[in-house]
């Protein structure tokens, strides 16, 4: 139920935000700014490395929600496998800071870790 919420907030946050940088847009193409093609840039830049920064925590922490519920319904060992292989796959992979802001799934050994402690409280019980 709260990843439901989540993204509604996130699909109503981010329509209202388009709306308000569209007129924003809208506003500096008509304005003193219509000439100065710098400004007009780097608001542009700005606005889409704000979306790109609130897309990927959302997306982020849609995934660890996902990661929970195949663990909470009884596929978390195979998922830790799984995660485990991947890693394996990219072992010598580095990637830039640019591709890790694109990124839409956490690093794999965070994920690693929440799902490993979820299975040491697991075990407590």
């Amino acid at each position: 139920m709260r990843g439901t919420k989540v993204t509604l907030v996130m699909t109503i946050g981010n329509g209202a935000f388009t709306v308000l940088w569209l007129i924003l847009k809208f506003a500096m193409t008509r304005g003193k700014y219509k000439d100065d093609l710098s400004f007009v840039f780097l608001f542009n830049a700005l606005i889409g490395f704000i979306v790109r920064v609130f897309t990927a925590i959302g997306d982020r922490h849609q995934e660890y929600m996902a990661d929970q519920f195949a663990f909470e319904n009884g596929y978390g060992e195979g998922l830790i496998d799984t995660l485990y292989f991947f890693k394996e796959l990219s072992a010598g992979e580095r990637l830039r800071l640019r591709d890790r802001l694109r990124a839409s799934h956490p690093h794999l050994d965070k994920r690693i870790a929440r799902l490993e402690g979820l299975r040491k409280e697991s075990e407590k019980v």
